[in-house]
């Protein structure tokens, strides 16, 4: 097991050298200059010219390449040129904010996708299981962006069930003390549960979108897991089990119990005769197996009932 955790650790870096290396590749051999972009067809070589500097524009592809490993090793992901804002702090200006949008939309995705791919895995084979099947198709094929217009739509204009989807929180509502950077964290930390409240109506509609979209992921798993699990051999022993136990049930209700034999108990399971004789050696057994279960049912509440008190 140490050695699996020591093995994916080691292949971190060298994952994220390369795949930094493929981003500096991918914008920098991309057609186009990005100083035309900035600074507009209409200003000065001179004006171009410092934004090519500022940016580091004006040194080859190797210098650049250098620096930019250089400040990625430091942490360093550059200044903004618009908002003139460290990158850095930017992303952690939100990074609690999508912390907790991330906690909400994957216990959503979880609950949905263990729910539809639990009935797919229990009614295998059947329409139920099709019916789920093509569900978490469609939820797979619907991207995210669409399914929340629809959501904002139908939940926001139609049903006005909740807030209107500008932000964490009301234009009119007060923020918390930042003491993480997280509104709910935050609002929590410091006993301010109005805004709490608000905040979570807020993130319900962008949470629900998030939850609905991964739930798919979420549901073809449960459904492959649980289905190896209901469809392995201890179970479909069981289940044959209960089968017996039940046709025979029905016949011993009858005023002749006694001559009820094991040919009559597998053509009422519709299974064949040496299948019951697996499980249960003669018709005594299985009147001795349903005459004990029935036993512990009824004494059951009357043990609950005289159980000492701890």
């Amino acid at each position: 097991m140490l050695k699996i955790i020591f093995k994916k650790l080691i292949f971190i870096p060298i994952a994220s050298f390369f795949v930094s290396s493929l981003a500096f590749v991918v914008v920098n051999l991309t057609p186009g200059d990005p100083v035309e972009v900035i600074a507009g067809g209409i200003a000065s070589e001179e004006t171009k010219q410092a934004i090519r500097v500022e940016l580091g524009l004006d040194q080859n592809i190797y210098e650049r390449y250098l620096d930019y490993l250089g400040d990625l090793s430091k942490g360093d992901l550059g200044t903004s040129f618009y908002t003139k804002v460290p990158v850095i702090d930017s992303i952690n200006q939100y990074l609690f904010d999508t912390f907790e949008l991330i906690i909400i939309s994957l216990i959503i995705a979880l609950f949905l996708g263990f729910i539809i791919g639990g009935i797919g895995a229990y009614f295998r084979g059947k329409a139920l299981d099709r019916f789920t099947n093509f569900l978490l198709s469609i939820i797979q094929s619907v991207p995210d962006f669409f399914l929340g217009l629809l959501l904002i739509y139908f939940l926001f204009y139609k049903l006005q069930i909740v807030p209107a989807p500008i932000g964490r929180i009301g234009f009119t509502d007060v923020p918390p003390d930042q003491i993480t950077g997280g509104l709910l964290i935050d609002s929590a930390l410091s006993g301010n549960w109005e805004t709490f409240r608000v905040g979570l109506k807020h993130a319900i509609l962008p949470s629900i979108t998030l939850g609905i979209f991964y739930s798919s992921y979420f549901g073809r798993t449960a459904r492959n897991v649980l289905g190896n699990s209901l469809n392995s051999k201890q179970v479909e022993f069981a289940k044959r089990e209960r089968e017996i136990l039940k046709a025979a049930i029905s016949l011993f209700e009858g005023p002749r119990w006694e001559t009820v034999t094991v040919e009559q108990i597998s053509k009422k399971a519709e299974i064949g005769k040496g299948t019951v004789y697996k499980h249960f050696t003669c018709k005594e057994e299985i009147y001795a197996n349903i005459a004990t279960d029935f036993s512990k049912r009824i004494l059951a509440p009357k043990n609950k009932t005289n159980s000492p008190i701890k």
